[in-house]
């Protein structure tokens, strides 16, 4: 279950480092799940590396004197891309418009 911060809640802070992720075998790992799995690879030359993308950071303060002192620290929201908004809004341009999901279950003409 995914927790959300509305934004009356929490105050953005920023965003990440930018993390490393790998390419083996035609599948992109993050960089802890493959450092993980295959241990010792990373500089392997089968194994490419990415830059991942950084994740947004928000600081959500517990009582009335955290909130004085992170306060400064915040920074506007970022702003939404085009793109999210439809997505969101059901509209997935890339998927070609709706399409309907078949049944698992098998009907027999009766």
């Amino acid at each position: 279950m995914a927790a959300f911060i509305k934004r009356e809640d929490g105050f953005f802070s920023g965003d990440s480092a930018v993390s490393t992720e790998y390419i083996y075998k035609g599948r992109q790992w993050q960089g802890r799940s493959f450092r993980n799995k295959y241990k010792g690879l990373e500089n392997h030359p089968d194994v490419k590396q990415t830059k991942g993308t950084a994740k947004h950071r928000y600081l959500m303060p517990l009582d009335d004197e955290m909130r004085e002192q992170i306060t400064p620290l915040t920074k506007p929201y970022p702003k939404r891309s085009p793109r999210a908004k439809e997505q969101d809004a059901g509209h997935h341009p890339a998927l070609g418009g709706v399409t309907p999901t078949r049944t698992l279950q098998i009907l027999e003409a009766a």
